[in-house]
C-alpha cells in the first residue's frame, strides 16, 4: 500500500508538473504579446492563464486529499521507509523540478507584471495629457517664472 502510495503521489505530481510547465508557456507567450502590443492576445492568455492556474489549484488540493489518509501525516522527507529507495529519489527529483519551475512560473509572472504595470502608467501619462491633466509640469510664466501647471490645459480636441 505505502510503495503505491508513493507511486500514486509521484503520477500526481506529474501531472501537475505538466500543468505547470503549460503555465510556464502561457507567461512566454503573454510576454510576447505584451512586447507586441496585442491587447487581443493578452485577454486570450489572460483566460488561459486563470484556467491553468484553477486546475493546479483543484489538482494540488486533490493530491493532498488522497494522500493525507495513505501517508498517515508521514512528511515527505520521511517516506524512505515506505518504498524502495530508486522510487524516493525519483520522486524527491521531481519534487524539486517542480518547485524549479514554478519559481520559474512566479519570476515570469513577476515581469510580466511590471511590464503591464509600466504600459498601464504610461497610457494613464498619454491619456491624461490629453485631458490637460498634468500634476507634476512645470510652466513657465510670462515674467520666466517656473510655477505648476494649474487647471485644465487642454493639448488636443478631437
Amino acid at each position: 500500500m505505502s510503495e503505491q502510495a508513493v507511486r500514486s503521489l509521484t503520477v500526481m505530481i506529474e501531472q501537475e508538473q505538466l500543468l505547470a510547465s503549460r503555465l510556464y508557456e502561457v507567461l512566454a507567450q503573454e510576454l510576447a504579446a505584451l512586447e507586441r502590443l496585442d491587447s487581443e492576445s493578452i485577454q486570450g492568455l489572460a483566460q488561459e492563464k486563470n484556467r491553468l492556474l484553477i486546475a493546479i489549484d483543484l489538482h494540488v488540493g486533490e493530491r493532498e486529499k488522497a494522500h493525507r489518509n495513505a501517508f498517515d501525516n508521514v512528511e515527505l522527507a520521511h517516506i524512505t521507509d515506505l518504498a524502495p529507495l530508486t522510487l524516493i529519489n525519483g520522486l524527491h527529483q521531481l519534487i524539486a523540478d517542480y518547485r524549479s519551475l514554478l519559481n520559474r512560473c512566479r519570476t515570469q509572472n513577476d515581469i510580466n507584471g511590471r511590464i503591464i504595470a509600466a504600459n498601464r502608467r504610461s497610457v494613464e501619462r498619454h491619456l491624461s495629457l490629453l485631458r490637460g491633466h498634468q500634476p507634476d509640469a512645470v510652466i513657465y510664466t510670462a515674467t520666466g517664472r517656473a510655477t505648476r501647471m494649474q487647471g485644465r490645459h487642454r493639448y488636443a480636441v478631437a
